[in-house]
């Protein structure tokens, strides 16, 4: 997947929260694009989670290229469960209706990294009912939503007892939810 300007907002906002101490992994990594810019600006300990055979091949290709050491785990998150001090997500989110108005440079992309079933999230109401005790061990949880998401989003980090806060993208869109353990 191409990364967007937005996906930089999530980046951006681990680095405040993670340090070089911190364990971090990089959920539905895709081609590592966020676990690869934690590791070169934090030189935090990075795992890159991907389910995609396809996606893996160049998550390899780019940790390679951009010479850092960030463990790579094959695996379909929704099946498995890890801990780690900082948790970063950015599932497929695109609800059905999204699907088909896609903008002409991300119809190239696989639909398994977009589309994130009728309403766009299919995908986090599986993953925190699954992912609950982990996320309530981390210092630190963030996940990029859709325009439309944040809310709910928020309201299933709250049911599982995290605080969740919302941080806009440069549009002003709610674009990624978090939570920040005191």
């Amino acid at each position: 997947m191409i990364p967007r300007p937005e996906t930089e907002l999530l980046v951006d906002l681990a680095k405040e929260y993670c340090n070089r101490n911190s364990t971090v992994f990089d959920l539905c990594a895709g081609t590592g694009c966020i676990g690869i810019a934690i590791a070169k600006e934090t030189g935090c300990e990075v795992t890159a989670i991907e389910k995609s055979d396809e996606a893996v091949v160049y998550l390899k290709q780019n940790v390679a290229l951009n010479n850092v050491d960030i463990k790579i785990i094959q695996a379909d998150i929704l099946e498995n469960t890890y801990n780690a001090d900082c948790i970063l997500i950015n599932a497929p989110y695109l609800s059905k209706a999204e699907m088909q108005s896609l903008q002409k440079e991300v119809t190239h992309e696989p639909e398994s990294a977009l589309f994130g079933g009728d309403d766009g999230l299919g995908f986090y109401r599986s993953f925190f009912e699954r992912w609950s005790e982990a996320l309530t061990r981390a210092a630190f949880v963030a996940c990029e939503v859709g325009d439309t998401q944040a809310e709910a989003v928020c309201e299933m980090m709250r049911g599982i007892g995290l605080n969740p806060q919302v941080k806009r993208d440069y549009n002003g869109i709610d674009r990624v939810v978090y939570s920040v353990k005191s």
